[in-house]
This record gives structure tokens, C-alpha cells and sequence, in this order.
């Protein structure tokens, strides 16, 4: 009878769903307020729309800061308060500026929180991890009590949906959908600069089949945003640069996890820092050689390998590209329940629960929030998913026997 009548009450519920989270968002950024990612965009697409002013002037600044101020929010650090983000993305923002700040805000913070909600869902497709509707549902609703889930939902990131797009192209790429995997690349190619290197690791893929499918409607999408943007926003690629530049002087800014890594030995951190993105640059090339001949099973497994990797440069150490790492985490669980069965599934779940308990004990509470996170946070998830895809190496790529429980 559900599944019958589904037509009519899965879009309530959804609507309804959206519609709750949102007064809850509301209710979330006036009693814990922090700093904010969306007032940026917001202000940059409403001058934009209504004045013609440039997304990058000062104008657009000194309107941002009135409107955090307005309503007892800060400036992310990173951005100081200007829009920084590549001029073709306002277009994401502009239904958002015809809505009053806070409903925008709240909504967009709902949007946040369901684009995380179904990078998990999709994690678990991509992964390939065989799971009833009831654990994926359950799988979903725990990311969201995840520290950096909670995090992000509260600063308004923009980063989540983004970060959905680009598993949500690897997934299709896998499935040999080349068109709709480039969609999804190109989209979110200016937000996620890593990306260029799955589309790499892909059309190396699909070149030795035969298929340009993706190449070409990545290349299309990317030319067509700039010629759009180009004649929208005049001089942007000069503005954006030029603030680019001022916000980011030197080199200090950057802070990959690598360099995380090697401040573990103060005495020597430059150079370990430097000896650790070189070797991991070369890893990741020879684990790129003999590509072209993978298997969908082969291809998967150096899939995540490749994602957590290109983590590891990660410049800004940005807590959402910890999302990315997911598909990798449930590669991990689906090998361990094709080896073990039961005691498998009881593992999964007591690594995945000990998981969010971790985080949630290294996490810095309000009003610390505006400080780096501590490196424990940005290097766990990472250590445990890369050291896993290297214990299962065997397993993953081959072994008979994982095949056979496979098909």
C-alpha cells in the first residue's frame, strides 16, 4: 500500500521535512550563533541582482558586515567577509536574494543539512555496500549528530552541496554514465578545485574504452560558465584575482593536512611537510599507473585510495572535505562484511558510532569554533580509512573469493 501510494505522500513528507528544518535552522542561528559562510553570497547576489554592483567591490563588503552584524554573526576568517568564490557560482545564490536574510540563511542551512544527509546515500551506492533501508536510514541520520555535520549546517557552508556533486559524478562515472558525471564534475569544478583529478583518473579510465562522453561535456560546461559569466560580469576574472591575492598574502594560509602531519616534529616540520606532499604526489601517480586495464571492482578500490589521497591536499584543511572521505569508510565496512559475515555488521557498527564519539571528544565548543580545528580532527578519518584500503588491498582487488561472494 506504501509503495502504491508513494506518489502522493513522499513529496509531503519531503516538503514537510524541508519545511521543519528550516524553522529549526531558524531557531539554531539565534541561539548559536558563530561564524557564517552564506552572508557573502547572499549580499553579493542581492546587489548583484537589484544594483549591478560587482560581487567583489567594497560596496558588496561593507553591506556583508552590516547584515552579520545585524544579526550577531561573524566572519569567516578565511574570507574576512568578501565574496571570493568564482563569479559563475552567484548564479546558485541568486533565488536565495529575493528571500529576507534570515529565511535564506535557515534555508540554505536546511539544504547544507540534506545534501549531507544524501552524500551519504550515495557514498553507501558508490561503495557498493549492500545494506536494508532501515541501516541506510540510520547510516544518514547519524552523520547528521557528526561533529563536522554539525558544523558546517550551523556556519551555512557552501561547501556540502558541492562536495554532493562531485560523489554523486563518481558514482555515475563508475556506472559508464560519462554524460551526467561530467554534469556533475563541471558544476562543481570551481568549488572543488581537487576534482580536476578525478576527472583525470576517469577519462584515463574511459579512454582505453573508447568513451569521450565525459572529457567532452566537462570541457562544454566549463566553457560554457566562463563565456556566460564573461558576459554577465565584466572584469570579474581581474577583480577576483586581485582579492584573491589580497586575502591570501604569503604562503601561511596554507594548511593541508600534510603539513598537519608533519608539525607533529616541530624541528623539522617545513621540511617533512615538503618530503610528505612530494612522496604522496608520487604514490598517487604510481597508484594511477595500469588504470586503463581495472575492473569495475579494481576501479573502485583505487578510487578511494585516489580520494583519500587527494584529501591529503586539501589546502585550507576545510573540515566538509572530510564528506569525501565517506565513500572510502563504507568501502571499508562493505569489505569487512563480505569477509565476516555478522561479526562484520557488529564491527561496522561499533567503528562507525566510535567514530562520531571521537570527534565529538576532540571538538572545540562554542565559542572556540572560529579557530582552527585541532589536527586529531582533520587527520583521524583519513588515517583509518587509508590504512583499511591498504589492509583490504588483497581482498579488494585479488581475491577469488571476494568475487565470488560478490556476484
Amino acid at each position: 500500500m506504501l509503495k502504491k501510494t508513494a506518489n502522493y505522500w513522499l513529496p509531503i513528507l519531503v516538503i514537510a521535512l524541508l519545511v521543519g528544518g528550516a524553522l529549526l535552522s531558524l531557531r539554531l542561528t539565534e541561539k548559536y550563533p558563530t561564524w557564517d559562510e552564506f552572508a557573502p553570497r547572499w549580499t553579493a547576489a542581492r546587489l548583484w541582482l537589484r544594483q549591478g554592483v560587482s560581487p567583489y567591490s567594497d560596496q558588496t563588503h561593507q553591506e556583508t558586515l552590516n547584515i552579520l552584524s545585524d544579526y550577531n554573526l561573524k566572519a569567516s576568517p578565511q574570507t574576512q567577509g568578501y565574496f571570493t568564490d568564482l563569479a559563475f557560482y552567484l548564479f546558485f545564490f541568486l533565488p536565495f536574494s529575493l528571500i529576507s536574510f534570515p529565511v535564506a540563511r535557515a534555508i540554505w542551512m536546511t539544504l547544507v543539512a540534506a545534501s549531507i544527509v544524501v552524500s551519504v546515500y550515495v557514498s553507501i551506492d558508490l561503495a557498493g555496500l549492500k545494506l536494508s533501508v532501515l541501516a541506510k536510514l540510520l547510516f544518514c541520520l547519524l552523520v547528521l549528530a557528526w561533529y563536522p555535520s554539525i558544523r558546517l549546517i550551523l556556519s551555512a557552508s557552501p561547501l556540502p552541496p558541492f562536495i554532493l556533486m562531485v560523489l554523486a559524478a563518481c558514482a555515475q562515472a563508475v556506472k559508464r554514465k560519462g554524460t551526467s558525471a561530467g554534469v556533475f564534475f563541471f558544476l562543481a569544478a570551481g568549488m572543488i578545485p581537487l576534482s580536476l583529478l578525478l576527472v583525470v583518473f576517469f577519462v584515463i579510465w574511459y579512454a582505453t574504452r573508447r568513451d569521450n562522453s565525459l572529457l567532452s561535456i566537462y570541457l562544454v560546461g566549463i566553457g560554457f560558465l566562463l563565456l556566460s559569466s564573461l558576459i554577465l560580469f565584466q572584469n570579474w576574472l581581474a577583480e577576483w584575482f586581485a582579492r584573491l591575492i589580497a586575502l591570501t598574502q604569503g604562503l601561511e594560509w596554507i594548511d593541508t593536512p600534510l603539513i598537519r602531519l608533519g608539525a607533529l616534529l616541530p624541528g623539522a616540520a617545513n621540511q617533512l611537510s615538503l618530503i610528505l606532499h612530494v612522496v604522496v604526489f608520487i604514490y598517487l601517480l604510481v597508484e594511477w599507473y595500469g588504470i586503463p586495464s581495472l575492473d569495475t571492482r579494481g576501479l573502485l578500490w583505487k578510487l578511494m585510495l585516489t580520494i583519500n589521497l587527494l584529501y591529503l591536499f586539501n589546502l585550507s584543511s576545510e573540515i566538509a572535505y572530510l564528506i569525501l572521505l565517506l565513500p572510502a569508510l563504507f568501502t571499508l565496512f562493505r569489505y569487512l562484511m563480505e569477509k565476516w559475515q555478522l561479526f562484520g555488521k557488529i564491527i561496522v557498527w561499533i567503528a562507525f558510532i566510535a567514530l562520531i564519539l571521537f570527534y565529538w571528544s576532540k571538538s572545540q565548543p562554542q565559542p572556540q569554533w572560529l579557530f582552527k580545528e585541532p589536527s586529531s580532527i582533520v587527520l583521524m578519518l583519513p588515517a583509518v580509512t587509508l590504512i583499511g584500503l591498504q589492509w583490504f588491498r588483497w581482498w579488494a582487488t585479488k581475491s577469488p573469493l571476494a568475487r565470488i561472494k560478490n556476484q
